[in-house]
């Protein structure tokens, strides 16, 4: 019988995140709780290493993509299989996603809300856009359309992008949360693309989630908030705020903790 009452699964999708999480006192916070197992989840393998060498018997890593550095991926290989008609579906699906889906939700709520940071994008020249789509989250004005200041359309294209009906999400992320029996997830950053899995899997499973809202420009110009979580942590009072009248999330939803990770 497993030493642990609860399992939290916590999706780390960049190395800055990771940080936040091993080099600050939220490390030892976590470890304390002996009790609670905490499975961290990057894409980096290199990154199981810097969380072992802690020495937290209860905090654990996993690689968000199987692969064999992962240390389950031998069980998910022998209890799962896809026909390549899946899989092809699967493919289609993320790549509707990556090219369209998910910038256009970004471009719709910008324009929608008037956020200013979209209006001096749409005016910059082709060279200032090169340099704005390798450093920022800008998205070509193509991906608005159609029909750019519709809240009917952005909420069809949102029900769509977050459906748990829609059954081709990551089978690796749904063998996680089965194999470590998860009872709550963390999105460290719960507007980045690669959390939908986690968002849509949890739902469907009917798991507690709370979202981090890290940096004062989450809440206004990353685009719309995924559905589903209990909480939302913040750094301030104004994001809290901004939260309620971007989003619609009340402001009793939003814990005011502060950067503790700075």
């Amino acid at each position: 019988m497993s030493k642990f009452v609860k399992t939290v699964i916590v999706h780390i999708p960049i190395h800055f995140s990771l940080r936040n999480f091993i080099f600050t006192p939220l490390l030892h916070q976590m470890g304390a709780h002996e009790n609670i197992r905490f499975v961290l989840i990057s894409p980096r393998p290199e990154d199981r290493d810097v969380v072992t060498a802690q020495g937290y018997s209860n905090i654990l890593h996993e690689v968000s993509y199987p692969c064999v550095d992962s240390p389950s991926y031998r069980d998910f290989k022998s209890q799962h299989s896809d026909s390549w008609v899946i899989r092809g579906i699967r493919w289609l699906w993320q790549f509707f996603d990556d090219k369209y889906l998910e910038d256009s939700l970004t471009y719709r709520f910008n324009y929608i809300n008037e956020m200013a940071a979209l209006r001096v994008r749409r005016n910059m020249s082709k060279q200032q856009k090169e340099l704005e789509k390798e450093f920022s989250n800008f998205a070509d004005n193509w991906v608005g359309y159609p029909f750019p200041g519709s809240r009917i359309f952005f909420r069809f294209l949102f029900n769509m992008r977050f459906s748990v009906k829609i059954r081709f999400e990551d089978p690796w992320i749904k063998f996680l949360l089965d194999h470590y029996v998860a009872n709550a997830i963390v999105l460290s950053r719960a507007q980045i693309r690669s959390a939908r899995p986690f968002v849509n899997c949890a739902r469907e499973m009917k798991l507690p989630i709370i979202s981090i809202v890290q940096t004062w420009d989450q809440p206004t110009s990353k685009g719309p908030i995924p559905p589903g979580s209990a909480d939302y942590i913040v750094g301030s009072r104004t994001m809290s705020a901004n939260i309620e009248k971007f989003h619609g999330i009340p402001s009793e939803r939003t814990l005011v903790l502060g950067h503790t990770f700075l």
